[in-house]
Parts: C-alpha cells; structure tokens; sequence
C-alpha cells in the first residue's frame, strides 16, 4: 500500500471511531470535515519546498490529501468536547460573520508571507494559525482553556499517529526537508508536524464555536443537542461541543 494513501487510511479510520463513538458531535464533526477540504489545498504551496510525498498519478494534491484533511479536520474539531450554549441567537442567524471578518489575518498572514516574502509555507501558515488563535482568545477569553485542550489532545494523537505510521514506512521522512526547523525531530516525527499539529488542533478545535458564537456551558448544565442555528428548531438551542 503507498504510504500516504495509507496515512490517509488511519486517519480515515480514526475519524470513523470518533464519529461513532461521539453521537452528539456527528453535525459538527461532518460541517468541520467539508470545511477543511478547500485549504486542504495549502499542500500544494508547501511542495517540494517543504515536503514530497508521493502520490497517486503524482497529482501535488491528490486524493489522498483531500482524504487526509477531511479526516484529520473533523477528529481536531471535536477531540476535545466541552458543553456550550448559544448565545440566544436568532434561527436565520447562521454564522456571526463579524467572527469570519476578524480571521482574515489568518489567511492575510499564512498567503501573504508566502507568495510577498517567499517565506516557506510550512512556517508562515503555523504563523498564521498561532494569529488566528490569538485572535480567538482576545475576542472569546472564555474559549482559552478549550483551545489548550484541543491543541494538547489533538497534537499529542498527531505525533502518536504519525510516529506509528513512520515506524511502518520510515522510508517516507525523507518526503520532508528537515532543515527548515533545523533538523529537529519528535519520535522521528518532524519537528513542523509537530508544530501544525498542536496550532491548527487549536485554532480549528475553536473555530465552529467561535464562528456560531457558542459559549461554554457549565458543567452539570444538562447541555445535550448539537446543531447549529440553522439547523435548530425553535427560537433558541443548546448546545454540546
């Protein structure tokens, strides 16, 4: 079996148990799997500057990186599960986009230091992840502890996946030029991994309730549905993360 597509498989299956295993995330498992599809895209700007990795027809971006984002998308935005409520919102109010307009930086950032100052990808897109984290702290202090959270948990079983999968093919480290974050690895996990693990578990981890204006609940609240707004019946609805 080729290496990535294998990569892509294992994480495929890590998706599957998540998703039947956390009914009550299902809806925003699946809305934050198909919204990471299009960036998933992003690989083709990190190629071969910072890795490449063979794959099927040799396509940059090839079947086994869409399959790979949609499955590591959906496990980093639900991996840590916290109750939280709306704000009380309106039915027809579907995203707060007051919320997406103060990301821009995010996109501004990772884009811009790549194609103004030919900044390597895999360093300017952590760089736009950790503003997009700081961002979603100052604006929501209350989603701090659950951006710790998801970029603990979910960097933690991205190096643990990674470091099993290199341990099956250790031929494919040599797809990544090392010398970027200067040789360093984790468990023969490279150092850049790492890194993106833990900045976009934690951004990504946030996002839907940052975007839906969600907010924690307290614990022992009796929190149980999940569905965003537009997806609710009623004026207004709970919600569990």
């Amino acid at each position: 079996m080729p290496p990535y597509f294998a990569l892509a498989l294992i994480w495929s299956l890590t998706w599957l148990l998540f998703f039947l295993i956390r009914k009550e995330t299902r809806v925003k498992m699946l809305i934050m799997s198909f919204s990471v599809i299009p960036f998933a895209f992003f690989d083709y700007f990190s190629q071969p500057s910072y890795w490449h990795p063979s794959t099927f027809f040799s396509l940059p971006v090839g079947i086994e990186g869409v399959l790979f984002g949609f499955a590591f998308g959906g496990v980093a935005a639900v991996i840590h599960s916290d109750g939280v409520n709306n704000k009380g919102l309106p039915v027809k109010e579907v995203i707060d986009r007051r919320n997406i307009l103060a990301l821009v930086p995010v996109l501004i950032i990772s884009i811009g230091l790549y194609s103004l100052f030919g900044v390597n990808m895999m360093i300017s897109l952590p760089l736009g992840l950790a503003a997009g984290c700081m961002i979603i702290v100052t604006l929501r202090p209350d989603l701090l502890k659950k951006l710790l959270y998801s970029g603990l948990s979910f960097g933690v079983l991205y190096v643990f996946l990674l470091a099993g999968w290199l341990l099956l093919f250790p031929k494919a480290q040599a797809w990544w030029d090392l010398r970027i974050y200067g040789d360093i690895t984790i468990f023969n996990v490279p150092f850049g991994e790492v890194l993106f693990g833990f900045l976009f578990s934690a951004f990504w981890g946030t996002l839907y309730e940052f975007v839906f204006n969600y907010n924690i609940a307290p614990v022992g609240s009796g929190v149980k549905n999940l569905e965003p707004p537009f997806l609710a019946s009623g004026e207004n609805r709970n919600i569990d993360t």
